[in-house]
């Protein structure tokens, strides 16, 4: 039976909540959401939980919380870029990095604006293609505002049927379901 795993802030926390940790597809499917982590702060004991459970495939969907009016690009990236390391160095799976989705508030940078968040968040999506280990998941269909509930920050229902159906075609695709 194939594994898959994903790893994340509050997106995949709410994601695991609104699917009811069902993919509907056939495998393992643990969920290792952390309300505001962050790509530089990945608790090591979800790394170890991950490379206990040496799952096929790994979904991760971080950064956003990463970026602020002071961040460096390469930095969020290089911070992205050791968790996949990371991950791929015991158990080897598909890596699969999610996006950065927009979002309108900065609960972790208050000057930051949504102009700057925006410039930065689609440099770093596209510098994601670069990664060695891992392929990129496009939620370019999650809209914003209106994939969006009133914080502006996390999705709706509508955005949350969007990020699963982005996340499952990826998985239907890959040779575990074969």
């Amino acid at each position: 039976m194939a594994k898959f795993a994903f790893l994340g802030s509050s997106y995949i926390a709410r994601f695991e909540r609104f699917c009811n940790c069902d993919m509907k597809i056939p495998g393992m499917l643990p969920f290792f959401g952390v309300p505001g982590m962050r790509a530089d702060n990945v608790p090591y004991s979800k790394i170890r939980e991950i490379k206990h459970f040496c799952p096929d495939v790994v979904c991760i969907l971080l950064g956003g919380n990463d970026i602020s009016d002071k961040s460096s690009l390469c930095e969020i990236f290089r911070h992205i870029a050791n968790v996949v390391d990371e991950i791929k160095k015991v158990c080897d799976p598909k890596i699969y990095v999610c996006e950065l989705l927009p979002r309108g508030k900065f609960k972790f940078s208050k000057d930051l604006t949504y102009e700057r968040y925006e410039a930065q968040r689609k440099k770093i999506n596209k510098k994601l293609r670069s990664l060695h280990h891992a392929s990129v998941i496009s939620l370019g269909k999650i809209k914003y505002p209106k994939d969006y509930i009133s914080d502006l920050v996390h999705l709706n229902e509508s955005g949350q049927k969007k990020l699963f159906i982005g996340i499952r075609t990826v998985i239907l695709s890959t040779q575990f379901l074969k």
